[in-house]
């Protein structure tokens, strides 16, 4: 059997300005300012003046950072004027604005274990939507299969939708690509001490049991996508 070389196969386009710029921002907010030396708070936030020190950011306009922001279809990130002041107004942040006073986090999505991002406990069935949905692909659905449950694996949650993507309100949570959608029974969950959060763009975390897991035991149903 023929295979088609490698030279000639088509190539994934090149990423765009601002999503190399949004995976940057990604990577650094949740996984790697240890790594990477940037100073961050427990609470997430990374100060844009200790930010735009590092390399791969020192190109990178505020009206650049601020449209990433502004326009990520999941809204990941939250940009944000002396957050230790609630009550101080939120100016428009502006290539004039002084770094010092601004900060930038992942909303969630973290598997940086100091961080400790400002999340809604769902205590009660009236706090959750009518669905919470973890969506993955039919490889990953045969080892979740094989493992009976689902794990947070390096992360510090499971990432549930509150529905199905394009239901009214649901921007994040799962991956488009995702074909296997996993109805987590949060009822049964709940009652058995699995604890669930909200984050501020709507997804639904929880960090399982004491083994990061929720067991398959509380999957209501599964929906495999055609």
């Amino acid at each position: 059997m023929s295979s088609t070389p490698s030279s000639s196969r088509p190539k994934r386009p090149a990423d765009s300005p601002d999503v190399k710029l949004s995976k940057s921002l990604s990577y650094i907010l949740r996984h790697g300012a240890v790594k990477e030396k940037v100073p961050m708070r427990a609470d997430g936030y990374i100060c844009l003046k200790a930010l735009k020190s590092h390399n791969k950011f020192r190109n990178a306009k505020n009206e650049d950072i601020a449209r990433v922001v502004r326009e990520n279809s999941k809204q990941r990130f939250t940009l944000t004027y002396k957050p230790d002041d609630p009550s101080v107004e939120q100016p428009e942040f502006t290539s004039a604005s002084v770094l010092e006073d601004w900060f930038i986090r992942a909303n969630q999505g973290h598997s940086l274990t100091t961080v400790e991002v400002e999340l809604t406990p769902l205590l009660k069935t009236e706090d959750f939507p009518e669905n919470v949905i973890h969506g993955t692909s039919r490889s990953a659905w045969e080892k979740i299969q094989a493992s009976n449950a689902l794990s947070k694996m390096n992360r510090n949650h499971i990432h549930m939708a509150p529905g199905k993507l394009g239901d009214e309100g649901v921007i994040s949570g799962m991956r488009a690509s995702s074909d296997v959608y996993i109805y987590i029974d949060y009822e049964k969950a709940l009652a058995d001490g699995i604890k669930f959060f909200k984050s501020t763009n709507g997804v639904i975390l929880s960090p399982g049991n004491e083994k990061g897991e929720i067991p398959l035991e509380y999957v209501a149903r599964t929906q495999i996508l055609k």
